[in-house]
């Protein structure tokens, strides 16, 4: 994949839609892609060939980092932009001593400051107790800006629990509080913290998922939570699935839409709070790379979707404009590799996007949409 240079180039094309069985045309203006963290040189050792496994050694960056993975958007109320992203110590890949940084922009992604915190993992003694957390393992991250608290506070995953922490700034962190709900004694390991956002009540929300055991049986589940204090959460029944990475957004009158990740095909269903009842989950009527997680957002009414569409590549953003019965291609984001992604709302025409890309690379995209 070429790098991206700094020049503000659009590349515009004419995508039609299926909004709701109907066709729909509409202009796309996609802004070349920026490059926000690279990640640490890959040198290979063993060629492979001849029935032998290729053999790759992963080299540090200059701030320790291997690999930078999971990448979450938000955008403050003062027009902040804001992206937190997982920095693999260790290893590269999965289940290694993982910490945050992030990425700030004040002018819609045009130029962006960064926020690095210690990835000193072999001297943890030393290490700033202010800093964000440290975890045994890969952890994913993910923060908002939190008006009734006046703070930023993120939540992320350490083996078996999930954590909040807050900061005014990004750089000072106050010590972890553990998330905890009814019934949460019987739940192990959960991987993913996802869909962190102020809900239209004013309290915090997102996902969580993992493995549960009920009457001696393991399975897994999905929940969604809510809090106002990060001491006491409400907690919605699991999803009637084995639910993965879970994305959610709010869709009015207390109901949600819901897409999870899990074989052979990604599913969405919606939860009626009031009730607190699941619909029957149908399969995602678009391709869709199930293996991943995705992002969902709902943008004054309209929801839209960024996902992998073959294998971890193709990035496809989607759209439904009848909360999430249908959808439809709004525009192909990228050929190549595109794998975990974040989208917001920056104004009333144009969203912004931030995923992984080839060889572990973060970027940012700006979509415009004319309708």
């Amino acid at each position: 994949m070429m790098k991206m240079n700094r020049k503000s180039i659009f590349l515009i094309s004419a995508v039609g839609a299926l909004l709701s069985g109907a066709q729909a045309s509409e202009t796309t203006s996609i802004e070349l892609e920026k490059t926000l963290f690279v990640r640490g040189k890959l040198e290979v050792m063993e060629p492979g060939g001849e029935g032998k496994k290729k053999i790759v050694k992963e080299h540090k960056d200059q701030w320790g980092v291997k690999r930078y993975r999971i990448p979450h958007l938000t955008l403050t109320p003062s027009g902040e932009l804001v992206v937190a992203i997982v920095g693999r110590c260790s290893v590269g890949g999965d289940h290694g001593k993982s910490t945050t940084f992030f990425a700030v922009s004040k002018d819609e992604g045009k130029s962006w400051n960064y926020i690095r915190h210690n990835t000193d993992y072999e001297n943890k003694e030393s290490r700033p107790k202010t800093d964000f957390p440290l975890t045994e393992r890969t952890q994913e991250t993910q923060v908002v800006w939190y008006p009734a608290m006046k703070k930023y506070v993120a939540t992320y995953l350490t083996k078996n629990a999930a954590w909040f922490t807050t900061s005014k700034d990004l750089k000072v962190w106050t010590a972890p509080t553990k998330v905890r709900f009814q019934g949460d004694e019987n739940c192990k390991f959960w991987p993913s913290p996802a869909s962190l956002q102020v809900d239209q009540d004013g309290s915090l929300m997102f996902a969580i998922t993992g493995d549960e055991t009920i009457d001696g049986n393991k399975q897994r589940f999905a929940r969604i939570l809510w809090t106002k204090d990060l001491k006491t959460f409400e907690s919605s029944p699991s999803m009637p699935c084995k639910g993965n990475e879970t994305a959610v957004c709010p869709v009015g009158d207390g109901k949600y839409f819901v897409t999870t990740r899990i074989s052979p095909k990604r599913l969405n269903m919606t939860y009626d709070r009031k009730s607190q009842k699941w619909s029957k989950p149908v399969p995602f009527p678009q391709p869709a790379h199930w293996r991943c997680e995705v992002d969902v957002i709902n943008a004054k009414g309209v929801l839209y979707m960024t996902t992998p569409t073959k294998g971890r590549s193709r990035g496809t953003l989607y759209r439904s404009h009848d909360k999430g019965s249908t959808w439809g291609k709004v525009a192909l984001l990228t050929e190549g590799a595109f794998a975990y992604s974040s989208l917001v709302l920056l104004n009333d025409s144009t969203l912004g996007i931030v995923a992984e890309r080839e060889n572990g690379d973060i970027v940012f995209q700006k979509v415009s949409i004319k309708k």
